[in-house]
């Protein structure tokens, strides 16, 4: 019998290697020495690492500079190692199970780390340097797939049966899919805090808005899903098509449930395709164990409270109204209550802050750091202005069965009730004159008015100045609206007589983008405010720095202070139509004290001229700046039949979310702003695991979610443009001509490399 050792002396090459206990015997001619890696920690071994050991010092530093904490750091690097090494493990086990010769099992890609490659079997493990994803490498497969030992051994991949590559390329994903399910089934087993379903305040003038969805109402259905959370909101709003209509299940306290259909929109400043709701707060004060937080601010009156507001305080009593400024309790959070009887207990402290608008109040809170209880002093807070009044925009938006849709028409009744808004066939009503009276006493607004005793219409204290006049008015009140409706060649001047509804005067409706109008909750209608001056109040910082009547603002540059209290100067934001309620709605949120306007006048497109901006004592504020929490309510599985029913819905939820939003980008729907890449993710992922370690592994299962479906999308160079591929295999018994494959795999790779760089780049501009 011929042994390896006869063959030595043989004129014929030896074609065939033998494997024998691990080594490998070949024709000692054909041999190469054996590389023989540098010494450990030798010059030659820095010199051979240089690009790692930058890197691995890179992010020392980086941690030092940041001051992270070394435990959530290393929480990250397992967590997401693990989310890498299940979806290799998957590729690696699946191989094994089809007989295919697997050559090296890596964590990361490059050069090992020192004392992290080891070879068992005939498989090399390793872990790299760059912890940007992990490979199998596998006889008859990437770049071995057409040299010789690929062609004859029969336990390489390409010799394998088209289902047995299937299994293998799909493996990965079936992996991260069951970790996701785990990681599901063992953060509801605990219990995962999710966002209420209550909701906390409405966008003027959105589609939630005008179907009348109000702050404090409770989403109890969407679509066919029964008991969502807030969160589920957006990934189903987002993935709506063009003037599609969602149905949703709402319920208003005290009230049936109703069933409402919503046409989410996206604005022309917006990422994705809104309805307009913001989640509600409860009574707590933000805290993080990570990093410093001001629980308020900077510049606010809760900045000037006595003593001052610590993160994490609870508010569990305050002054109810001017009669009663001594604080007396509100009602505790019931976060057991059925779902049905949702409540709020911040909706009774909006209350109580709109009650006591400029005047100070106190408010009791419990510590924290001690869990004492202590009374603070809270001072009130007002408007800043600049002088300026406004232009007076269209009507954009009027809510469904309000005030403006019944509004009784008075100078010509042979017009059908209520305001128009905008809309792409109308131009929209424009209000020029307001009248309101009670036991003989009048009040009369109105733009450009002469006559002596009126008083010049600002669209932007108007909301103001109508609550307070009906602060103490009791009765069936009424508003005399003058408006300018458009007809075919001019417009025309109607006069008509609307409900004030004094139930809506606790709803909070706000600015939520540049476009967003001013509205008054109480009539139910929405309107815009052009940059445009309509006049300049005497004696005004406007006044004095020579603003008059018509300029166009065009851009402003806001001054303010930063929490070193030195002053910072932005750049110029330009100002767009429409878009002045967003801009004085910022102004009352900064520390700011300056402000630049770039104004044009007639042919001058570009005067610049400086204001301070002043408090006007008379016009007080609710919002005193105060951060609150979120509302978080525990949901936890009481039972294992529970534990696997939530980890299910969970992992559809998360499925659903991410296709939607992929669907969502290609139809032009979402922006691709909206997308992330590993730095946001392991920012996320930091700030996530220092706060709560269920929350943690919750979001290792949707990243695993998340790194399947991506890994899987038909993409050439991915899992998911292999098993294309193979299905063209599978369908016509041939593979596909290579010089088609090896375009699609560049085209693949051309891809995947550009959208890294510009999601790196998106990551790079959120973090700094």
């Amino acid at each position: 019998m011929e042994t390896p050792l006869n063959n030595i002396n043989s004129t014929e090459p030896l074609k065939e290697n033998r494997v024998e206990n691990n080594a490998t015997y070949s024709n000692p001619a054909d041999m190469e020495p054996p590389v023989i890696p540098p010494k450990l920690f030798s010059l030659a071994w820095f010199s051979h690492n240089v690009g790692p050991l930058l890197i691995v010092g890179g992010l020392i530093f980086f941690i030092l500079w940041k001051g992270l904490v070394v435990g959530d750091v290393a929480k990250v690097l397992l967590g997401l190692g693990l989310v890498i090494f299940i979806h290799e493990l998957g590729h690696f086990l699946a191989a094994k199970w089809c007989d295919v010769h697997v050559k090296t099992f890596s964590l990361g890609f490059g050069k090992a780390i020192p004392g992290c490659e080891f070879k068992y079997g005939e498989t090399t493990y390793k872990i790299g340097w760059v912890p940007l994803g992990g490979y199998v490498a596998m006889v008859g497969e990437g770049e071995d797939a057409d040299n010789e030992e690929a062609d004859e051994d029969p336990r390489s991949f390409k010799n394998k049966r088209v289902s047995q590559r299937m299994l293998i390329i799909s493996a990965g994903v079936i992996m991260n899919m069951i970790l996701a399910f785990v990681c599901f089934m063992i953060a509801y087993s605990h219990g995962i805090e999710e966002r209420s379903p209550i909701i906390g305040s409405v966008e003027a003038g959105s589609p939630a808005w005008q179907s009348g969805i109000h702050s404090d109402t409770i989403i109890q259905k969407i679509e066919n899903w029964d008991r969502p959370m807030f969160d589920d909101i957006r990934p189903i709003v987002m993935s709506a098509g063009k003037g599609e209509k969602i149905p949703f299940v709402i319920q208003n306290p005290g009230e049936d449930p109703q069933a409402v259909e919503i046409a989410p929109v996206r604005g022309a400043d917006a990422l994705y395709p809104t309805i307009g709701v913001l989640p509600i707060e409860e009574l707590t004060l933000i805290k993080s164990k990570q990093i410093k937080l001001e629980p308020f601010r900077s510049g606010s009156a809760t900045s000037k409270a006595t003593p001052a507001f610590e993160p994490g305080d609870q508010i569990i009593a305050c002054s109810a109204d001017s009669d009663h400024p001594e604080p007396a309790l509100i009602p505790p959070l019931d976060k057991t209550t059925d779902r049905s009887h949702y409540s709020s207990n911040f909706s009774e402290f909006y209350k109580r802050m709109y009650n006591m608008r400029g005047k100070p109040m106190t408010v009791r809170v419990r510590r924290f750091s001690s869990g004492e209880e202590t009374d603070i002093q809270l001072p009130p807070a007002f408007t800043v202005t600049t002088g300026l009044r406004m232009q007076m925009g269209r009507i954009v938006a009027v809510q469904n069965n309000s005030a403006a849709t019944k509004g009784k028409v008075l100078s010509n009744p042979n017009l059908e009730p209520g305001l128009r808004p905008l809309t792409t066939d109308f131009a929209g009503d424009k209000i020029i004159a307001v009248e309101v009276q009670d036991n003989g006493i009048k009040k009369h607004w109105e733009i450009g008015s002469t006559q002596k005793g009126d008083l010049p219409l600002d669209p932007i204290k108007l909301p103001f100045e109508l609550e307070n006049w009906f602060a103490n008015k009791r009765g069936n009140q009424k508003v005399k609206l003058t408006i300018l409706r458009p007809n075919l060649h001019s417009e025309e001047r109607v006069e008509l007589e609307l409900d004030w509804n004094e139930t809506a005067r606790y709803h909070r409706e706000l600015i939520g983008s540049p476009s967003s109008p001013i509205s008054i909750p109480c009539l139910g209608l929405a309107y815009q405010v052009e940059p445009v001056v309509e006049g300049v109040e005497t004696n005004s910082p406007a006044a004095q720095s020579g603003i008059q009547k018509g300029d166009l603002i065009k851009a402003i540059r806001i001054h303010h202070m930063n929490r070193s209290h030195a002053e910072v100067i932005e750049k110029w934001e330009e100002i767009k139509p429409s878009q002045w309620p967003f801009v004085h709605f910022g102004l009352q949120r900064l520390n700011s004290s300056n402000i630049d306007l770039r104004l044009q006048r007639g042919n001058d497109p570009s005067m610049e001229v400086s204001l301070t901006l002043l408090e006007d004592k008379e016009w007080s504020q609710i919002d005193r700046g105060l951060h609150f929490s979120g509302d978080f309510r525990l949901q936890r599985a009481e039972n294992p039949g529970e534990v696997i029913d939530l980890g299910i819905h969970r992992t559809i939820r998360t499925v659903r979310m991410i296709y939607q939003n992929l669907y969502a980008m290609i139809s032009g729907r979402v922006s691709t702003l909206t997308m992330s890449g590993p730095l946001t993710i392991a920012s996320v992922s930091y700030s996530i695991a220092g706060e709560n370690l269920w929350q943690f592994i919750l979001f290792i299962g949707m990243i695993n979610v998340n790194l399947a479906i991506v890994n899987f999308l038909p993409i050439p160079i991915l899992d998911g443009g292999h098993m294309v591929f193979l299905i063209y295999e599978k369908i016509r018994g041939k593979t596909a001509p290579r010089i088609v494959q090896e375009i699609a795999l560049w085209m693949g790779l051309l891809l995947i490399l550009g959208l890294m760089l510009f999601v790196v780049i998106l990551d790079i501009r959120r973090l700094i």
